[in-house]
């Protein structure tokens, strides 16, 4: 049988066609999918922390004096008695904000908005967070048999060295609650090996720096909404340390701010000795053209350990159920580990505790400590 050339070419021409008609199915397929995982992961780092929670936290950017945080009796030191005094006002300052909003004239709408955050925001969100870092620590589990093999080096196997140097990079990649988790296993020969604990001796904060839009905006509201450039005659934009939890900023304060720092008191927090002075310490205020440091709380960093420390006490709790391992105590080191993450969340307690030490130390010529400036403090800076 004999067949022409052009039918031999229109059947190629039509299978050409076909085979390629198919593929933009599959690829368009594969784009969707790749949108959609790009715009779900954005919206839960846009939107992991909710507007309800950042309105509820709005009043703690306002001064508060760390003069007035005085610390709590039940406290077996100094710096947790400051703790606890400074749980406990902020779970007042949220049950007052809630119980505000509830007595409106509207307030089954905020009733509403409560239930969703409480009961659907926060879940799932924690539960988007949990997903995340099980993508984070994957390569942990993948590469863990490879500690097993390679040549020894001090009694420690070059794939061992390998295994925590993967470690260290993804508690850095998991953020400001496992840094901090990994800097304090260092400190822990006792348990971990010599070479795991000089690993994660490393250690440090690859988290991005907020922006300078963020640092103005919260310095300006803690001043009573004064002008930026009315606080400071002069402004480093460039942080000169990022931390897991704050950055840190030179400046020099406005003569303007420090004269009249007392107007931005809250009228609540204004107390005067029986001379009629503030009762701040005499070293509460710069001199004019003096450098001072200015450490800025990262935006929602307090919300994020907050998740990040359900999930470990989750996981503690199902290990401590299990026969044989109620012994590591792994709920109570968890909560020990709560405490110390929350210090760090009020800067107040930071400058308290700097100025015990000058207390402490007010007669010893070779030992000095930074001087906070209390009346220019809040949680947050």
């Amino acid at each position: 049988i004999r067949i022409r050339p052009s039918i031999i070419k229109n059947f190629n021409t039509v299978r050409s066609f076909t085979t390629i008609s198919k593929q933009p199915k599959t690829t368009s397929k594969l784009i969707v999918s790749g949108i959609s995982l790009t715009l779900a992961y954005s919206c839960y780092n846009q939107f992991h922390n909710s507007p309800i929670q950042n309105d509820m936290l709005q009043g703690t950017m306002q001064l508060e004096p760390a003069a007035d945080l005085k610390p709590n009796p039940k406290g077996d030191t100094y710096e947790n008695g400051l703790f606890l005094s400074s749980q406990q006002e902020l779970e007042d300052e949220i049950e007052s904000y809630r119980k505000d909003r509830l007595s409106r004239r509207l307030g089954f709408i905020y009733k509403i908005s409560f239930a969703f955050h409480d009961y659907v925001w926060e879940p799932l969100v924690t539960i988007g967070r949990f997903v995340e870092l099980t993508i984070i620590f994957l390569p942990i589990v993948i590469t863990l048999p490879i500690s097993w093999f390679g040549k020894k080096k001090n009694n420690t196997r070059s794939g061992s060295i390998f295994w925590y140097k993967v470690l260290r990079f993804s508690l850095e990649t998991a953020g400001a609650s496992f840094i901090k988790l990994g800097q304090w296993a260092a400190s822990r020969t006792d348990i971990f090996p010599q070479e795991l604990c000089d690993e994660l001796g490393n250690l440090h904060s690859n988290a991005k720096k907020h922006s300078i839009r963020y640092t103005k905006r919260i310095l300006s509201q803690s001043f009573g909404g004064l002008p930026f450039d009315e606080i400071f005659e002069e402004f480093n934009e460039e942080p000169v340390g990022v931390g897991a939890i704050a950055q840190v900023y030179l400046a020099t304060l406005s003569k303007k701010l420090i004269e009249n720092i007392d107007e931005f008191q809250p009228v609540k927090k204004k107390k005067r000795s029986f001379l009629g002075l503030p009762s701040f310490a005499s070293n509460d205020s710069p001199s004019p053209n003096q450098k001072v440091a200015i450490k800025v709380i990262h935006p929602n960093v307090a919300t994020k350990i907050k998740r990040d420390l359900k999930i470990m006490n989750f996981f503690a709790s199902a290990i401590d159920i299990i026969p044989t391992m109620e012994w590591l105590s792994l709920p109570d080191e968890v909560q020990n580990f709560d405490t110390l993450m929350n210090l760090q969340l009020d800067l107040r307690i930071e400058g308290l505790n700097l100025n015990k030490f000058q207390e402490n130390y007010k007669d010893d010529l070779f030992v000095n400590f930074p001087t906070p400036y209390l009346k220019f403090s809040n949680r947050s800076i």
